[in-house]
């Protein structure tokens, strides 16, 4: 602990002190800190430059290799640290001005399971919930799959909850490398969170901290934990019918509406990819095919494609005229991978969407027609799934938008059935398990048969 006020005023009246900061304690991200400042601040100061605009190059100077380049791991700069910590700018005003500015400031993102202490949630959260103090955290669960997901039970300090509820739930890595292709994926999570979640008029879980190291791609985000309101988590192996996937198309209406036809959707919102353009769209068409043939090698995964009597060849033709159909106009911000895996349902009747990391902007049928197809068995999607269509269509007239002609919107949907065939044959067996994912190819492979969906995207096959 250290007098930091003096040093910080060393400089000159416009000073950008360096200083290193202890990974618990948060600092204001863009923020206005009160001053006079306490005494003591727990930091030390390191460098500091009266040009603001040096600021990063001295941080860069004093801590001996590009500030963008620190990973949160046990050491740093080839030493072992007892506290890892980040680096901070405060910009220091004229005397005159009672306030100081800290634009750099971030929360560590967790990589380990001793990461996730009160500590480090206190700091998450107090960034949107001044005033919170965790004093102890169980963690009550556990799952892993391509990110960790944990609940936990916060304990707080007397009054000092800040109105959050008993139970928390923790969408992180605590693995040694990131299990997803993309690490930057979650990136787009993060930022849905923290950019477009505030705009929905829909349901979506109630997001109370995030945090990103946008480096590593490593992330953290804390949200209720939807169990709290007996929240259901359906498969495709859970039997629903049509009425259980109803309010999860007036979701993704919902969502649609928000940004329908807007014009400066890529100016709004830049970090989202589009169906034709961007790293993903790029890793389908260059990269999967490789993955794909190895996955197609587990018999299971052979039979089930064989069902749909395709070559695999046709089916990529397909998929990338698919690309492109959904990149046309209108276009909105859709969720991106709205399979029944990535849905809950409530007890009182609405239907809500998890897992943002593949958003994009995109034509809205994607998203109606991989949730259908997923959701329902085969005889219930054939009997519903055009009732489905004119429902979802309903609920974009009465959000304000003016949707598309049911026959014009039915064509879209039937071109969407071959989306889903490469999604689940490139998806390993551990991540879900053989008879899911067997369920899930055959439905869509049967799907673009019923649909005729290869001739509806000029495929010869």
């Amino acid at each position: 602990m250290l007098d930091v006020v003096e040093e910080l005023f060393a400089g000159g009246p416009t000073a950008t002190s360096i200083l290193l900061w202890p990974r618990h304690v948060q600092p204001a991200r863009g923020r206005e800190l009160p001053f006079p400042l306490e005494a003591e601040l727990p930091a030390r100061v390191v460098g500091g430059t009266t040009d603001a605009t040096r600021g990063l190059e001295l941080a860069d100077e004093m801590l001996g290799e590009p500030v963008a380049q620190l990973v949160d791991e046990c050491t740093v700069l080839g030493r072992e640290v007892e506290v890892v910590h980040r680096v901070l700018l405060l910009c220091v005003p004229g005397p005159g001005i009672r306030k100081i500015i800290a634009p750099v400031a971030d929360v560590r993102v967790p990589v380990r399971a001793d990461d996730v202490t009160p500590e480090w949630l206190t700091a998450l959260l107090a960034a949107e919930r001044p005033g919170v103090e965790v004093v102890d955290l169980e963690i009550v669960s556990r799952t892993q799959g391509a990110a960790t997901r944990l609940r936990v039970r916060p304990t707080y300090a007397p009054g000092r909850d800040a109105g959050l509820p008993a139970r928390l739930f923790v969408k992180t890595s605590l693995t040694k490398r990131m299990l997803v292709a993309d690490p930057h994926l979650y990136v787009t999570e993060v930022r849905f969170y923290e950019q477009i979640r505030p705009t929905l008029d829909c349901e979506t879980p109630a997001v109370y901290g995030v945090a990103l190291d946008e480096t590593t791609g490593r992330f953290a985000v804390v949200t209720e934990d939807l169990a709290q309101r007996g929240a259901s988590f359906p498969s495709a192996h859970s039997g629903l019918r049509a009425a259980d996937v109803a309010p999860l198309l007036t979701t993704c209406a919902r969502l649609h509406a928000a940004n329908w036809a807007l014009r400066d959707l890529a100016h709004r919102y830049p970090w989202l990819e589009t169906t034709a353009t961007g790293k993903t769209a790029r890793w389908w068409i260059e990269e999967s095919r490789a993955l794909v043939d190895d996955e197609l090698r587990q018999p299971y995964k052979a039979a089930a494609f064989a069902a749909g009597r395709r070559s695999l060849d046709a089916v990529y033709e397909a998929f990338a005229r698919l690309q492109e159909v959904n990149d046309r106009e209108p276009v909105t911000v859709v969720h991106g991978d709205v399979h029944i895996g990535n849905c809950y349902l409530l007890p009182d009747g609405r239907g809500g969407l998890l897992d943002w990391q593949l958003m994009r902007i995109a034509n809205w049928a994607n998203d109606v027609g991989y949730l259908v197809v997923t959701a329902l068995d085969t005889n219930e999607r054939r009997a519903a799934e055009r009732d489905l269509l004119a429902l979802f269509l309903g609920e974009l007239a009465r959000c304000g938008v003016d949707p598309p002609p049911l026959d014009d919107a039915w064509l879209l949907y039937r071109q969407q059935m071959v989306w889903g065939i490469l999604t689940w044959l490139v998806t390993p067996t551990a991540m879900y398990n053989e008879p899911l994912l067997d369920a899930l190819i055959r439905r869509c492979v049967t799907a673009a048969e019923d649909h005729d969906s290869y001739a509806l995207l000029g495929v010869a096959c």
